[in-house]
């Protein structure tokens, strides 16, 4: 009984057909006018800035500046531990992949752990809104700088 209840098994009597996903086409028009489109080319593994620059230049231009991000109680004001934090945000990221630097901040390490939420010392919300802020303040020093355009 055994093997008759193997060999109808093997035939796949008692599988169920899997369901087919529809496709669904999405028109330009029906993609709400709040929706943010960001796009950006990829060269050799960087985004293409104005002016020949890549986002390779903007992490490189991160190093060794004051904290832009400056969370109270948790910056440490080093220097030398500033890099370009990535924030993230739903819709530009995703698992294993970061937002654009354009969506990031000069941090010094303890706020980069705050905003990557490697250390909890603050409410998230928190943590963000220092890190939005913190990417204002970035921008602006880099418009000046000529590494972006408005």
């Amino acid at each position: 009984m055994s093997s008759l209840l193997a060999k109808v098994m093997d035939r796949g009597i008692f599988r169920v057909p899997a369901r087919r996903k529809r496709k669904v086409e999405v028109k330009p028009s029906d993609i709400p006018p709040f929706t943010i489109r960001l796009t950006w080319q990829m060269s050799a593994g960087c985004a293409a800035l104005p002016g020949g620059k890549t986002m390779a230049d903007l992490r490189k231009a991160a190093r060794g500046r004051e904290c832009q991000v400056r969370i109270p109680g948790v910056c440490n004001g080093n220097s030398e531990t500033t890099v370009l934090a990535h924030i993230r945000i739903a819709g530009l990221c995703g698992t294993g992949i970061k937002p654009p630097d354009l969506i990031a901040a000069i941090a010094c390490s303890s706020c980069h752990d705050e905003i990557d939420r490697r250390t909890r010392l603050v409410d998230a919300e928190y943590a963000k809104e220092c890190a939005l802020e913190g990417m204002a303040r970035t921008q602006v020093i880099w418009m000046k700088e000529g590494l972006i355009k408005a």
